[in-house]
């Protein structure tokens, strides 16, 4: 890959805003104890390889999005493997995107070993709840979220999913498992590690509205005396589902009342099946690594 192309790919991607799902990388093994509060504020980078290899497999669609206006409602590139490569790389972005992320987040005590969460995700929401299972030298959390959120590419490749007419929800529930242990002073100098197992069900819900439906492939036959026409036919909304699982590991070292976290997750991600606009089928499916860093707040 040369050094403009690399550089094209790499704008293209860091301009997209969070809308990746939300994992829990960063989770402590120790739930927030009862009446005691802890926020939380994360930036991570996902670096899925289903979408590194769509950007490589369908870069000239992504650079004629990112350099190249689009005039008028309808769709028209000459280029004809355009809509195929532009499609096939939308799912990929929008499965798991290749992106900052941020995220931040509240945890409550509620209970005795039991404690709820809220997270805001930029594009979406998580709720959540952990529960205590070990509390000795050696601690554990299982917890359970639900996420929602929806998807929009920025302008400097968002000509893909307007001429398209692409949209994306998704919904997740994400089981994570953490355990660990912590040392040191809980009003002083602490730290803390973590290690733990993750599984995530995604419902992913997407279609094509028909604006590329206006595109018209045309190639000559063999012979030379006629020519085919063939044209993109929409995808109404539909739902496919996907899985991932995998691991993650963290740190934190802390004074007082502040915590800072690093981690990082390996999981892989089946994505589930997605009818494209030329009547195709796509899988994807891959390994995505997500190192993350946090800063924490906590009045325990």
């Amino acid at each position: 890959m040369n050094l403009p192309k690399a550089i094209l790919l790499l704008a293209a991607a860091s301009m997209i805003f969070s809308c990746a799902p939300s994992r829990a990388v960063l989770e402590s093994p120790q739930v927030t104890p009862q009446g005691k509060l802890a926020g939380r504020a994360e930036f991570g980078l996902p670096i899925p390889t289903s979408v590194l290899g769509s950007l490589s497999n369908n870069y000239d669609a992504v650079k004629n999005s990112a350099v190249k206006s689009v005039s008028g409602d309808s769709l028209y590139i000459s280029d004809s493997s355009y809509v195929k490569n532009a499609s096939e790389y939308i799912i990929a972005m929008a499965t798991d995107p290749l992106m900052p992320t941020m995220e931040m987040g509240l945890s409550y005590g509620i209970f005795n070993r039991f404690e709820i969460d809220y997270h805001w995700l930029v594009t979406g929401h998580a709720l959540g709840a952990r529960f205590q299972i070990l509390n000795g030298d050696l601690k554990a959390a299982l917890g359970a979220f639900y996420s929602w959120q929806d998807y929009e590419l920025p302008s400097i490749i968002g000509d893909i999913q307007s001429n398209l007419g692409f949209t994306f929800k998704r919904s997740d529930i994400t089981i994570p498992l953490m355990f660990g242990s912590k040392s040191g002073n809980p009003e002083g100098f602490r730290t803390e590690w973590g290690l733990g197992l993750q599984y995530q069900l995604s419902k992913i819900s997407y279609g094509f509205d028909g604006s590329a439906a206006n595109y018209v492939e045309t190639w000559t036959s063999v012979s030379g005396d006629s020519t085919v026409q063939k044209t993109m036919a929409a995808v109404p909304v539909r739902s496919t589902y996907g899985q991932s699982f995998g691991g993650q590991a963290n740190f934190r070292v802390g004074y007082k009342f502040v915590n800072f976290v690093m981690g990082l997750g390996v999981y892989y991600q089946n994505y589930g099946t997605f009818k494209l606009i030329d009547n195709r089928s796509i899988s994807p499916s891959g390994v995505t690594y997500l190192p993350k860093i946090a800063l924490e707040f906590r009045n325990f």
